[in-house]
């Protein structure tokens, strides 16, 4: 298994536990299931609905949207297990890559690493 720790992951699972998303596009997402949790998330913080699977889904079929059993499985974890420290404290960063993984900038992955 790699240690470097997808970007995308990283915002999503910190904005699940509170981390303030208002910076982070949901056009940043590469890997498309990233990008349908994060709108997803969006719908439900607008409604002051809380981050749990059956919201999740609910708002998933709602949109006629699906995930994979392996996205699903990532997405429980991420719901039940809090970020450890090291995302936490730089969830900032991992949103500041995901601007400049879209628009092209270098990105030291390196930071990354779990």
């Amino acid at each position: 298994m790699c240690n470097a720790l997808s970007p995308e992951k990283a915002v999503i699972w910190s904005v699940l536990h509170g981390a303030p998303c208002e910076t982070v596009l949901a056009g940043r997402f590469r890997y498309a299931p990233y990008q349908t949790l994060f709108e997803a998330a969006l719908t439900l913080k607008a409604q002051g609905k809380t981050f749990n699977l059956d919201n999740f889904q609910a708002e998933l079929s709602r949109t006629n949207a699906s995930l994979s059993p392996k996205d699903l499985r990532a997405l429980k974890r991420m719901l039940n297990v809090s970020p450890p420290p090291r995302i936490r404290d730089n969830a900032n960063s991992f949103m500041r890559a995901l601007g400049d993984i879209q628009s092209g900038q270098p990105v030291e992955l390196h930071r990354f690493i779990n």
